[in-house]
């Protein structure tokens, strides 16, 4: 019995009094520029939180035995982890806080290391963070909604801007060719009783006029359809239209077009170009006593050029460039951000060429 307590207490001396020596030897920070190697002393280590590796080691120079260790970083580690005989830790990217690491020899665990160390907390692990990052994403939120409301606001005002335009348009033209028609068939009624033989005079007159606003009335809704934004449908129409005028009068059209197939033209654009071609049209059939009448349209980098050319009878710009009519194109021409050139002389026809821009 006594052979058997002195065995035994033996046995607890012994594991009490190895291994005893278990020692932290190095702290060692670093990061992408330099390494931080740090005393070790009984306080708690403050580290940056740029210093995101952190090596430890260690030893157990009381072991008679290869050291088998293990290790725990409270804070981190929720229970002990073997490691074997290895006598490094290593760790990486840790989050702001505090931590103690502790090591012990795994045959004598009452023997315990340990090291305390603080890293600061990177600002996007402050308690600050993730609510300013929603109220900036909400800011930015706001910024594009009131953007896009202020371009749906920009955008409705030039829609009503172009309505308004319109009727003006189609006022001042149905209005004045109804007043012609109102005043014709007053005199052709007049003419019933007294010179039957003007009748047939006024009515052509009449009928000719009710079809040049039908023509135009047809022609400006169609431009104005949002169906019909393809240059090439748009300039398709265009030519349809002056055919049905010029035809009448004798006069031959020659109408090129080249444009890609995938151009589009905003709403504003083909209301004014419309209105710019009816005008010399209209002008070239009662003034210019043309033979031939050629019309080019070509996109040419980002402008698109319109050119109307006839071989009429031309005038001085002196003294006739001043028409309303030349003034009413040129200001459309110049809406759009254009300009408008033209370029005639007496006997020689006239050219109007415009240059708009697309962007």
């Amino acid at each position: 019995m006594n052979k058997f307590y002195l065995c035994l207490k033996f046995s607890m001396v012994s594991f009490f009094c190895f291994g005893q020596d278990i020692k932290i030897t190095h702290f060692k920070t670093s990061n992408e520029l330099k390494d931080s190697i740090y005393t070790l002393e009984d306080k708690t280590l403050k580290l940056d939180y740029r210093k995101s590796h952190i090596l430890i080691t260690f030893n157990d120079s009381g072991s008679i035995s290869p050291t088998h260790f293990e290790i725990q970083l409270q804070g981190f580690d929720k229970k002990w982890q073997k490691i074997g005989t290895q006598t490094y830790a290593n760790y990486i990217n840790l989050f702001g806080g505090k931590y103690e690491f502790k090591v012990r020899n795994e045959k004598y665990p009452l023997k315990v290391a340990s090291v305390k160390f603080e890293i600061e907390a990177a600002f996007w692990q402050q308690t600050w963070f993730i609510p300013s990052v929603i109220a900036y994403l909400l800011l930015i939120a706001g910024v594009i909604f009131y953007f896009f409301r202020t371009t749906r606001l920009k955008q409705q005002i030039r829609i009503q801007n172009i309505r308004q335009a319109v009727s003006a348009d189609l006022h001042d033209d149905v209005g004045a060719t109804l007043s012609n028609i109102s005043f014709l068939a007053e005199m052709a009624k007049g003419r019933l009783a007294t010179k039957p033989q003007d009748l047939p005079m006024l009515l052509n007159k009449i009928g000719s006029d009710t079809n040049e606003m039908i023509q135009s009335m047809r022609g400006l809704i169609w431009a104005m359809s949002p169906n019909n934004d393809t240059g090439l449908d748009f300039f398709d129409k265009v030519r349809s239209y002056v055919l049905e005028i010029v035809g009448p009068h004798g006069i031959e059209l020659d109408f090129d077009v080249k444009i890609p197939e995938s151009q589009k033209f905003n709403v504003e654009l083909q209301r004014n170009v419309f209105l710019v071609c009816k005008e010399a049209i209209n002008n070239v059939t009662k003034y210019a006593s043309a033979k031939l009448l050629t019309i080019t349209i070509r996109k040419e980098k980002e402008w698109l050029m319109i050119q109307i050319k006839d071989d009429g009878k031309g005038f001085t710009i002196d003294s006739d460039g001043d028409g309303n009519g030349l003034r009413n194109m040129r200001s459309r021409i110049e809406q759009l951000g254009g300009s408008f050139e033209i370029l005639t002389e007496p006997g020689q026809g006239v050219k109007l060429r415009s240059m708009i821009p697309l962007t």
